[in-house]
């Protein structure tokens, strides 16, 4: 066939034969088995970069604030650090009591006593806002709950 234009498959019908060897060859299971493994040895990677910065960290051998920046910089989620965030929160609580002072103390008591017994608050201060608002008639307090105030 020389000085002949060579065959069109498609005048033929006949599709040209593509190499097994090829990734061309590949089908869309085997490229997405593929790419689900390079994503897995790349996650593989991040979590080893993560664990040796953050053991570096830990050890006192590299700054956080630097390595975050870092891994920042390499599109990586920086290591969590711990904060401490002092927050006011405004309660407004009923209590049954003699008169001020008492329902103040009892609902000081109260609070504090929940406070000290979450596992999630470091410290706490409590600060009266504002004056106690006297109210309706309680009802008197049974044997149980005169026997520990905090039950009010």
């Amino acid at each position: 066939m020389t000085g002949q234009d060579p065959v069109d498959p498609a005048e033929t019908g006949t599709a040209p034969a593509i190499p097994t060897d090829t990734p061309q060859s590949c089908t869309c299971r085997q490229r997405a088995e593929r790419a689900e493994a390079r994503l897995a040895t790349h996650e593989a990677a991040v979590a080893q970069i993560r664990h040796n910065v953050r053991d570096g960290v830990a050890a006192g051998n590299f700054d956080l604030d630097v390595t975050n920046d870092l891994l920042t910089a390499l599109g990586l989620e920086p290591l969590r650090r711990y904060w401490t965030v002092n927050l006011a929160v405004a309660l407004t609580i009923s209590v049954a009591a003699t008169d001020g002072d008492d329902a103040f103390t009892t609902a000081r008591n109260l609070v504090e006593h929940l406070l000290d017994q979450a596992e999630f608050v470091d410290d706490h201060d409590l600060n009266d806002v504002d004056e106690a608002i006297p109210g309706g008639l309680a009802d008197e307090p049974d044997a149980r709950t005169a026997a520990d105030p905090r039950r009010v």
